[in-house]
């Protein structure tokens, strides 16, 4: 008999279980995250969180900064994101938005919004895709020649 367990996901309307492997990649990310997020929003403590908005709605990526914010006293995370949404006045303040300036063998720069002096009412996500904060990839395609 095989005893190994295994997690569900119900929706709303939907019958059947889906599990956990079949879910899709937001939804488990999130489970692998909610746990230590709960606990440094209800105790306090540093979460650090790579790739934090990877698969997530841009709703639930701001939902979570959010509440966060909101409910954790004693607590701070740290998380790399590539979710230029959450570059808004109304997420983060510029004090609390970096960059990542890759320049190969010489390393990197990291560079804090608020160096920049934005103003409240300025559009953050544009300033920043337009290279204000610096961080943009800079990529060239290349073609095969036929």
């Amino acid at each position: 008999m095989n005893n190994k367990k295994m997690i569900f996901f119900r929706r709303k309307g939907l019958d059947i279980p889906i599990p956990f492997d079949e879910e899709s990649m937001g939804n488990q990310n999130l489970l692998y995250i909610l746990p230590a997020f709960l606990q440094v929003v209800e105790k306090g403590g540093l979460l650090l969180v790579d790739e934090f908005s990877s698969g997530f709605h841009n709703n639930l990526e701001s939902f979570l900064i959010r509440l966060f914010m909101e409910h954790s006293e004693n607590g701070q995370m740290i998380f790399v994101s590539h979710s230029t949404n959450l570059l808004s006045n109304s997420i983060l303040r510029a004090d609390q938005e970096y960059s990542v300036e890759f320049y190969g063998e010489k390393g990197s720069i990291v560079k804090r919004f608020s160096e920049e002096n934005p103003r409240s009412a300025q559009n953050i996500e544009r300033m920043y895709m337009s290279g204000v904060f610096g961080g943009i990839p800079h990529f060239k395609e290349e073609r095969d020649a036929d």
